[in-house]
């Protein structure tokens, strides 16, 4: 198994999710909310990371939820909720198309 170098501050974790190492960002934010079990931050940030990486996987209905519980940790994220609108107006429309 390979080592996974986990970064203590919050900007390692964000270069990393937004470089794709959703394993390495997923990691750093288990590790914060080891430390931080009620942090918000950390739990919208691993939650994000599950919806990447379920979207990489081509998983639509997996991410579609976990960035709905990223958004619902942080209500206050403006940007998550127009991504979870949008890409849920996606999800309905594809859903539309097949039926």
């Amino acid at each position: 198994m390979a080592e996974v170098f986990v970064s203590r501050d919050d900007r390692g974790r964000r270069v990393a999710l937004d470089h794709g190492e959703y394993d390495r960002a997923m990691a750093a934010f288990a590790l914060v909310l080891c430390r931080q079990p009620q942090s918000r931050k950390a739990m919208a940030g691993y939650e994000l990371c599950r919806g990447s990486r379920a979207l990489q996987a081509g998983d639509r209905t997996t991410a579609g939820a976990c960035f709905r519980r990223a958004w619902e940790v942080d209500l206050s994220n403006m940007a998550m909720a127009k991504f979870v609108r949008a890409f849920e107006r996606e999800q309905a429309q594809r859903m539309a198309l097949t039926t």
